[in-house]
Formats: C-alpha cells, structure tokens, sequence
C-alpha cells in the first residue's frame, strides 16, 4: 500500500546574531531561560551566556565550552542552548596556536568559579557520569571548585532515600566495605545480606564486602557484593555481583535469577536519564528490561538474537540473520526493519519508532530514515552528524568539512524543519545555528 506523507513546512524567523563577543546588546531575544550560544569544537564563535531576560551576561571571544557540569555534578551531554542557572561551564580559550588557559565560569554567580589559567584541563567522573573532582595548573579541585590539598580525602558519597533513610559505605578494619545507617550502625555486610537473601543466594559464594552503587527512584538501591567461582583448573575466580534491592536489603525480582543490574548506555554512551534497567541472567539466557516509570517489565516479541537498548523506550532487536528492529518497549509496536550493519564500524541512532540513522564514514554506508522516508544525502556530503537532545538534529556534510543540510525532529522523531543551516541545538520554541563563524537564534513560525 502506498503511503503518501505531508512534511511539515516552517518559516524561520531570525531574531539574534552573534559574533566574536561583538553582538548588539539590544537583539538579544528573550527566551525564558539562560542560554548558551557556544560549541564544543570551534573556537571561533566564542561564547555568550544570555539572561532569561535576553540580556548579555557573558561573552568571550576565541573560545569554546570544554563542558556543561549540573548542581549534582552531572556533567551534561551539550554545548549549547538552554541551561540551568546553576550550571557551571568550564571555557577553553585559544590564546595563540599553541596556548591556551581553562576556567570555571559560574551561571548563578555571573562570575568566574576558577580564574583562567594556562593549561588544558582533566578531570575524574564516576561511571554515572558525574564530576569528581578536575585539575588546572594551579592544582585540584573538587566539582564545587573548592581546591583539595594532596592529602584531601575522597568526599564520603551519601545514599538518601525518599523516606529520610541515610545509607553510607564504611570499611571494618580487615578492610571490607559494608553499609552504615547515619549513626554509623552496621546495616548490612555480607553476612546480613546472605541471611536476608539466603533463598536467592543458597549456591553463591559471597566473598569480602558489599556496598551501595546507587539509589533508584528514592526506594531501591543497588547493591554490589563480590562471589567466587571455581573454574576448571580448579582455581577461584573472583566475580562482582549485583542486585536491586529494598532499603533493607531484601533482592527484588528473583524470580529473574539474575546475577547482575545496571543502567546500560544508550545510543549516545551515557547512562543518565535511562528509563530502564537491564537485569543479566547469563549468556544462554536473554536479559530483562524494567521499566522505572511503574517498575514494569519490559515485554519483547520471541525469538530475539539480541536486546539493544537505545534510548528512551526504543530498542533494537536483532534476529539471527543479523536484521534490525526498532521496537517501542512501552507501547509494545515495532517499526522500521533494517539489514547490513556493521556493528562497530556503523552507529545506530533511533528517534522514533520510523525514524533512524545508520552512521557511517562514507555516503554508501549511510543511510538518514525520519517518518519512514529515506532522505539521501546530498551531492558532495559523505556523512551524518547527529546533535542529541530533546530535539535531536541530523545534519550532513562532509567528515570534518561544513554542514550542508540539518534537520530538526520532535521529541517523538517526526520532522519539526529543514534548514541548509548547521543547527547545533534545537527546543521546542528556538533553535540555534552557527553561520559563518555567528550564531544565530531562530524560532519556529509556521503556515
């Protein structure tokens, strides 16, 4: 059956153009929230901070945002566009070919956190994505910008439940790891856990301690244990071991038999913002998906080689043929079906259940599908680029050259507007583009 589809037609409206830190004061737009105009790769635009107002609060020239770090430490998946105001934004500035200086520069205070110094920076994050502590010249730092002595000891991480419980992880003196309630009382070590669990745990081997990863919806957390296993030659293996579990330490979901939870990353290697967690139960046996929104298993149709989670509720399922499924998990529909991926050479990036890009390095193995419409790529372009976000972007041009054509897609991967402009971020009222070394604030008019 022929299926016949009306893309929908915007008029761009252009309110702002900013160069170099050399703007008209008087353009800014208001855009009801504190925005970034700056990219993570070109110095030359600089960078501007924009007022809810619209006013200018910060602009540098000869710079870019190294990275966006949230008031929990998250360190954010953008360069541009709206921004909280507690945001802390760490600026590279390029003072010739070969020197350059970083700083801290804070949204709320209007105000550098950490002066520029000479230097690029690092910095330590954990495996959820969130800021440590970074290094400038001048020393250390923890993500508060408070500077750490050498012997400065690691911040104890606090484990808050929504119902005022505390949970910390101590170490006894052996040097086992085990979890305190806020009077420093022993609440579970490896022990408790097997005596609370031992149905569950009758044939593991628990060795050493047990601590809290992470805190799920203020009403579970996971826990992680290390267990020996005996291999052929007879030696032990040491294994870790995790488990979703009440605030007193009870396993949720054994019926699952599983040996280990996490938050698998998604299409764009981060794990914030999941909303499932993947439960391992073995390599002869297919993982289990939990939906946090109700904490509901996630539903699949049989017969699935492979279970890759995507983002959102998109997932892909793989056949043994090697075929590709977009597969919505909430409201249980498959989409689009695709062949001859190259896992590792090819990304894979889903919008919505019709709309996907299979990344490659070259025009043959690329291919941009929005709306169960193939958009070939333009004469000349080589390659997509996509810019994650609430509204994703799909741009094309060549691998390190200039962007040709972009296109904005709604939250749900239904086209929102082309534009032969680069868009380097897009929401739901405004969208950004970079133009000749100017970024330009445009909103959405349509008719």
């Amino acid at each position: 059956m022929l299926r016949r589809k009306i893309l929908p037609f915007f008029l761009a409206f252009t309110i702002i153009l900013l160069s170099g830190g050399c703007a008209d004061l008087n353009r800014f737009p208001a855009v009801g929230t504190y925005f970034l105009c700056a990219t993570g790769s070109d110095y030359a635009p600089g960078v501007h901070v924009l007022a809810p107002d619209g006013s200018p609060v910060f602009s540098l020239r000869n710079a870019l945002i190294e990275m966006c770090v949230a008031l929990d430490g998250m360190i954010l998946d953008q360069t541009a566009g709206a921004i909280a105001k507690n945001s802390l934004l760490f600026i590279r500035i390029r003072k010739d070919r070969e020197n350059y200086q970083t700083g801290v520069w804070s949204v709320a205070d209007q105000d550098w956190s950490v002066e520029p110094q000479d230097g690029l920076c690092a910095y330590t994050a954990d495996d959820k994505g969130h800021l440590l502590s970074f290094v400038l010249s001048s020393g250390t730092y923890d993500r508060n910008c408070h500077p750490l002595s050498e012997d400065s000891e690691d911040p104890e991480e606090v484990f808050s439940f929504a119902n005022g419980l505390v949970l910390y992880n101590r170490k006894n003196p052996e040097g086992y790891s085990y979890i305190a309630d806020e009077n420093g009382d022993c609440l579970l070590d490896t022990g408790i856990f097997y005596e609370k669990n031992s149905e569950y745990l009758y044939d593991l081997a628990l060795f050493g301690g047990i601590s809290v990863d992470q805190i799920i919806l203020g009403e579970y957390m996971i826990v992680e244990c290390k267990y020996t296993e005996i291999q052929e030659d007879g030696t032990d293996l040491i294994s870790t071991a995790s488990f979703l579990c009440d605030p007193e330490g009870h396993i949720q979901f054994t019926e699952w038999d599983y040996l280990n939870v996490w938050f698998p990353q998604n299409q764009y290697r981060r794990t914030d913002h999941n909303m499932y967690l993947r439960f391992d139960c073995g390599e002869e046996r297919q993982p289990h998906f939990l939906r946090l929104e109700g904490m509901q298993e996630a539903v699949f149709p049989e017969n699935c080689e492979d279970i890759i989670y995507q983002d959102k509720d998109l997932f892909l399922l793989e056949s043994s043929s090697g075929e590709y499924t977009v597969y919505d998990a909430y409201s249980r529909t498959k989409g689009a079906s695709f062949s001859g991926v190259t896992p590792g050479l090819q990304n894979i990036f889903l919008f919505g259940t019709d709309s996907y890009v299979v990344q490659g390095l070259n025009r043959e193995a690329t291919t941009i599908v929005i709306d169960d419409v193939v958009y070939p790529l333009s004469d000349g372009d080589e390659m997509a680029f996509v810019t994650s976000g609430e509204y994703p972007v799909i741009s094309t041009g060549k691998l390190g050259g200039s962007v040709s054509l972009s296109y904005i897609l709604d939250p749900e991967g239904s086209m929102v507007l082309t534009t032969p402009d680069y868009v380097i971020y897009a929401d739901h009222s405004h969208y950004l583009i970079l133009r000749d070394d100017r970024f330009q604030i445009n909103t959405y008019n349509s008719f």
